[in-house]
C-alpha cells in the first residue's frame, strides 16, 4: 500500500480522473519534502475546438498541484498540503490531503481525509474526485495482488 502513495510513477496510475495525464515531476518522501504534480488533459481530448472552448472558459488545459509533505510516518501516514493553481496569476485552491493506512483483520484499511475550499463547487468536484482515487486506488492494488498470485504459480 505504501508504495501506491510515495512511489512517483504508481501515483501517475491514480491520482487524477481518467481524461487527465498526471505526471509527478517532484515527489520528495520525507516530512518538509517538495512535491510537484502535474495534470493536463489527454491530447485526444483537446481538439482545436475543445481547447478553443477551455480557454474562453478560463479552464486551463494544464493544472499544476505544489506544496510539501506535511507530515509522514513510513506504511502509516503521509499527509500532503497542495496548492492547486488555476492560472498564471497564482489564483488557486489549496488542499489538505492526508492518507491514513491502518492493517485490519483481512486486509488493509485506507483513510483518506480531504480539506480544502468550503464553496459547494470545490466540495462537490473534491468529494467526485476523491471516491474516484480510491476506486483507482483499488484497481491498482487489485492488479498488484493479480501479479503476485500469477508469480507464485
Amino acid at each position: 500500500m505504501w508504495g501506491v502513495l510515495t512511489s512517483p510513477r504508481a501515483l501517475e496510475s491514480w491520482w487524477s480522473p481518467e481524461d487527465l495525464r498526471t505526471t509527478v515531476r517532484r515527489f520528495e518522501v520525507r516530512e518538509g519534502g517538495r512535491v510537484e504534480i502535474r495534470l493536463r488533459y489527454l491530447p485526444a481530448l483537446l481538439t482545436s475546438d475543445s481547447a478553443e472552448a477551455f480557454r474562453a472558459a478560463g479552464v486551463p488545459i494544464t493544472l499544476e498541484l505544489r506544496g510539501t509533505v506535511r507530515e509522514l510516518v513510513p506504511e502509516r501516514l503521509l499527509d500532503l498540503d497542495l496548492r492547486l493553481e488555476l492560472d498564471r496569476a497564482a489564483a488557486g485552491v489549496v488542499l489538505r490531503t492526508r492518507f491514513e493506512i491502518a492493517a485490519e483483520p483481512g486486509g488493509t484499511l485506507l483513510r483518506v481525509v480531504e480539506a480544502g475550499s468550503s464553496t459547494p463547487h470545490w466540495r462537490a468536484f473534491g468529494e467526485r474526485n476523491l471516491r474516484g482515487q480510491l476506486e483507482r486506488v483499488d484497481r491498482v492494488l487489485e492488479r498488484r495482488r493479480d501479479a503476485k498470485r500469477t508469480a507464485k504459480r
